[in-house]
């Protein structure tokens, strides 16, 4: 067995920081919990394999070791509320709150469940849906470390294992990590493949994945500023074929909606799409509402109708006053939960603002804050190896 490494002061400072302070990712509680080693190797002792975790799932774990070890298949008995289910929908609980932390920690604690006992987990096909969940979470808080570490340890190295649909859901993941921190050309290369080669295929059998490429493909256009009709015409198929189904999803796709007008000089237009996000996104005491969209979605969505209102208006009334306030607001809330602003998303939403400067301006001062910061290159290397190695598998698949 391999000894034990215990947590230094400075790793603790960190994961301190990341999860505000020692809180079980399952329950928030700061009472009897022990940082708990994802892959139970005592001697990999990193802020990548750390989550803080009750002493009672502790337990837990400990009585599932020993089924595994003993491999009583016609064991039933695990707890339900300790199942990967049970984590992946306290995780999209957690997310919607802007919990950023906590809904990785859980996401990537069933990930590792489910690679861990397959004796007692065995009618779970694999751990991917957990992972990208986990993945989505790491995006949103800006730390590459966890990003890199589940790219490493969950995608690389079950390739082989992953369904077609899973590969290109992947290639989609891949693409959207570039296009959120910047790197445009990496993400135009892996939707243009995505866009012609495997069309046909996800049209028919991964309609998530069509949705989001979708919306992802029309920023690509409004960054260019080119094909912006054709842009349009996606995002109303986006949204048509999302419906109801995922209402954070739709308020993004909304929300990209009025950029397009916003680029064609259709403010109006733009403003009338985000009224209907405006009115369900947040509460009367200006709250965002976490039942409809994520905090980020809620974010941008403000920012875009700032800027929305400011070109319609040319002046200060009192509903950009009211806007400034909740724009200021979130911006706490991001500080605070450790979620961050896409790149993309900031550029988009105030590339239209107006008479506004940002360079003098106290609130967009504020606001550059709670955005992702470049890529790293380590980071940029790995995602590429994902690229080429999900490709090549696809070519001898397909």
């Amino acid at each position: 067995m391999n000894k034990r490494v215990e947590v230094s002061n400075a790793l603790l400072r960190k994961l301190k920081l990341f999860y505000k302070d020692k809180r079980c990712v399952l329950t928030k509680s700061i009472f009897n919990v022990d940082w708990h080693h994802l892959d139970e190797n005592h001697a990999n002792t990193c802020f990548q394999n750390l989550i803080p975790l009750s002493r009672d799932y502790n337990n837990l774990l400990e009585q599932y070791r020993r089924i595994e070890k003993n491999k009583y298949n016609d064991w039933y008995g695990y707890d339900p509320s300790f199942s990967p289910e049970s984590m992946v929908f306290t995780s999209r609980h957690f997310y919607m709150q802007g919990e950023v932390a906590l809904a990785y920690g859980c996401a990537r604690l069933a990930s590792w469940l489910v690679r861990l006992y397959p004796s007692i987990f065995g009618r779970y096909k694999n751990h991917l849906i957990y992972s990208l969940e986990a993945m989505k979470s790491a995006r949103h808080s800006g730390e590459q470390e966890l990003i890199k570490d589940i790219i490493g340890r969950d995608f690389i190295p079950y390739i082989d294992k992953f369904r077609i649909a899973e590969k290109l859901q992947l290639l989609e993941e891949a693409a959207s990590i570039f296009q959120e921190y910047g790197d445009y050309v990496n993400a135009k290369e892996i939707f243009d493949i995505l866009n012609t080669k495997y069309k046909t295929y996800i049209k028919r059998d991964a309609l998530e994945t069509q949705i989001r490429l979708l919306r992802r493909s029309a920023i690509l256009h409004l960054q260019e500023h080119d094909k912006l009709l054709d842009a349009l015409a996606m995002l109303k198929m986006a949204r048509d074929n999302n419906g109801a189904s995922d209402t954070n999803r739709l308020a993004g796709i909304i929300n990209s909606t009025a950029w397009t007008y916003m680029s064609l000089e259709q403010v109006d237009k733009a403003i009338e799409s985000l009224d209907e996000v405006m009115e369900r996104a947040f509460k009367s005491d200006g709250l965002h509402n976490s039942l409809f969209v994520g905090p980020w979605n809620a974010f941008e969505t403000l920012l875009t109708y700032y800027n929305a209102l400011n070109i319609k208006e040319k002046r200060k009334n009192k509903k950009i006053k009211n806007i400034e306030e909740q724009l200021n607001y979130m911006t706490e809330l991001s500080s605070a939960e450790h979620f961050k602003l896409r790149p993309v998303a900031f550029q988009m939403s105030s590339s239209f603002k107006g008479d506004i400067n940002p360079n003098t301006s106290s609130l967009y001062s504020s606001l550059t804050s709670s955005i992702l910061e470049r890529m790293h290159v380590d980071l940029s290397d790995i995602l590429k190896n994902l690229v080429k190695d999900i490709i090549s598998n696809l070519q001898s698949r397909i």
